[in-house]
């Protein structure tokens, strides 16, 4: 066993494990698929979000020129 950046790994039939991981801006690690889920979760809300802002501002607009 070797450890990389915290874990423990195995060697896999004589090669070594290879763990994608990205450096969390907190400063702690976190394996890259589960990076870009929570990316990915937070860019659709964002939209969801500015949708909900753009609909209520067209609503607003839309009731001024009236």
């Amino acid at each position: 066993m070797r450890k990389i950046a915290g874990y423990l790994t195995k060697n896999m039939g004589e090669k070594d494990q290879k763990i994608a991981q990205s450096t969390h801006e907190n400063g702690y690690i976190k394996p890259r698929k589960t990076f870009w889920r929570n990316s990915k979760q937070l860019l659709i809300m964002a939209r969801k979000e500015l949708e909900g802002v753009n609909a209520n501002s067209a609503e607003v607009l839309a009731s001024i020129s009236l």
